[in-house]
């Protein structure tokens, strides 16, 4: 997997989510391998057993006084193939378990690297495969970056590394492309080195990079030769002020005391809710900390409740409670609002808008609370408030939180994205299909570039838009936008998830509809009719 950032795309707004959550991936992970160093044994202890697969390679017990880590990347196919998949994948149970092979390799590239300082430019070249659509986005994305999101394997013969594109080339659907490289002493500072006597083939002359590595998409041309000839160079993050800054502000967002605290808030951000559960489980046993405890409960309860566990959501929170209430504003407030939440989701909407002003108002009087916090509550309140029918006051409390979000953060900023959505199901309340689609698009349009794709959040816009379709008698638009929600909220959910439920009711009541109206046969309108109405009406309660 590769991620591509065009140029219209270089500036604080709009680098896609998945560049910088990986990116912030990469940086946890190899703080977790500098912090734990020293405590490898119980880091495995904790962290691998609970999401080890046997079956699965185990790096963790390598003994590097045989074989180094290069060496064990170069030489071992299934170590080369598994710790790449992993961090194209995301595939956190792998990333885990893999920690501190992944550090101990990008460990030893830097150290080379700093052993053989380059004086003078360099270019190295990498042949491969890209899909038709990557290739055009690349030559619509001159200026912009480029991260290969895995350790990056290239070659200082330009002819071996021709022959992987030129082989790559006549796979369906696929271009050969050949990457040209320059890298600058002067401006680079991404870790790299010369592997030549590690590999298992040295006439290769190959060139590693640690992963994840930042280049600049300099020009693209497509030979009489049919492959794709890219420039590519190595750049610096702090010398590309907008990739700088956007990165700075997602770690604010996830700080923590801890890389594992870090970890955890950045795969709830993610919406990989389970591991972030996983974690925030780990911390809060092997805390000695009161206040750390009755915290973390929080954060886990705010989980249960993500993923339908009611009532262990209610408990958690209980603890939580018991701790801060009237201690720390800030979580108090956030309390108040997990425990709206339960509420909201119970169907109790008096007690749910109730603790939802309470947290709010604890906003407005405390300078601790942050911005972020009080757009979420303002937002919530309306939601509530439009769920009552009360349509006037819940697009107010919308409009305000969007007053907010719009002057303090970036126009692509998750918050902006969800008042767009609220306001636009407010619109799809009140039957005007025209203004709500336009703010689901809006919404759609945000989140797209602001959240992985498989998040939550996704899911739940993607069904969004598919309501609106069905009023607007698309219904093809609406099973592809239903299918895509629930796609996406199985990977986060089980499949007895009550939003997967209603989603589904959704989905088959549409395609049941569909089939009927394309339907020639008047015999089987007759023998749909009753069966369309039940699921029709099913669908309309489910939906409340």
């Amino acid at each position: 997997m590769i991620d591509i950032i065009g140029p219209s795309n270089i500036n604080y707004n709009y680098l896609n989510a998945s560049f910088v959550y990986s990116q912030l991936l990469k940086e946890v992970l190899l703080d977790i391998h500098t912090e734990k160093e020293t405590d490898r044994r119980s880091f495995i202890e904790h962290y691998y057993k609970p999401l080890s697969d046997n079956t699965i390679i185990d790096l963790s017990g390598i003994d590097y006084k045989k074989h180094s880590p290069i060496h064990c990347y170069s030489i071992n196919s299934s170590v080369f193939n598994t710790v790449n998949q992993a961090l194209r994948t995301v595939n956190v149970d792998l990333l885990v378990k893999m920690t501190f092979f992944i550090g101990d390799l990008h460990k030893q590239i830097k150290e080379l690297h700093s052993k053989v300082p380059i004086k003078d430019k360099l270019v190295v070249f990498r042949g491969q495969a890209l899909t038709k659509r990557e290739c055009k986005k690349l030559e619509t994305s001159i200026g912009g970056f480029i991260s290969f999101n895995c350790f990056l394997s290239t070659s200082t013969k330009q002819d071996i590394s021709k022959m992987f594109a030129e082989s790559n080339s006549s796979a369906q659907g696929c271009n050969g492309v050949l990457f040209e490289i320059e890298i600058d002493p002067e401006i680079s500072s991404s870790p790299f080195a010369s592997i030549k006597e590690y590999s298992q083939f040295p006439e290769e002359h190959e060139i590693l990079f640690s992963t994840h590595t930042i280049f600049r998409i300099d020009r693209v041309t497509v030979q009489n030769d049919g492959l794709y000839y890219v420039h590519l160079s190595l750049t610096n993050g702090n010398h590309d002020k907008n990739l700088y800054e956007l990165l700075a502000y997602r770690r604010k967002e996830i700080e923590g005391q801890t890389c594992i605290h870090r970890l955890a808030q950045l795969l709830y951000r993610m919406g990989k809710f389970q591991h972030a559960k996983h974690f925030f489980q780990i911390l809060r046993g092997t805390t000695f900390s009161w206040d750390e405890i009755f915290q973390l409960s929080h954060y886990i309860a705010r989980i249960d409740c993500q993923i339908g566990d009611l009532k262990h959501a209610t408990a958690q929170q209980a603890i939580a409670m018991q701790f801060y209430a009237g201690r720390n504003p800030a979580l108090t407030a956030d309390i108040y609002v997990g425990m709206a939440e339960i509420f909201l989701r119970s169907d109790m909407l008096e007690d749910s808008l109730e603790l939802y002003k309470r947290a709010y108002t604890i906003a407005e009087q405390s300078p601790t609370i942050n911005d972020h916090s009080k757009v979420l509550y303002l937002n919530n309140i309306g939601f509530v408030l439009n769920l009552q029918k009360n349509y006037d006051q819940a697009l107010a409390h919308f409009e305000k939180a969007l007053d907010i979000a719009v002057v303090r953060f970036p126009s692509t900023h998750p918050d902006i994205a969800n008042t767009y959505q609220n306001i636009g199901s407010l619109y799809f309340d009140k039957r005007d299909f025209k203004m709500s689609i336009d703010y689901l698009k809006k919404s759609f349009d945000i989140q797209e570039v602001s959240l992985p794709s498989d998040h939550p959040s996704m899911g739940y816009i993607h069904y969004n838009l598919s309501k609106v379709y069905v009023e607007l008698n698309q219904c093809d638009e609406a099973i592809h936008h239903s299918q895509l929600a629930i796609d996406i909220l199985k990977k986060s959910f089980s499949d007895d998830h009550p939003e997967i439920r209603k989603i589904q009711g959704h989905h088959d009541a549409v395609s049941v509809v569909q089939r009927w109206k394309r339907s020639s046969d008047t015999s089987q309108h007759r023998a749909f009719e009753h069966l369309i109405t039940q699921l029709v009406i099913k669908m309309m309660e489910d939906d409340q």
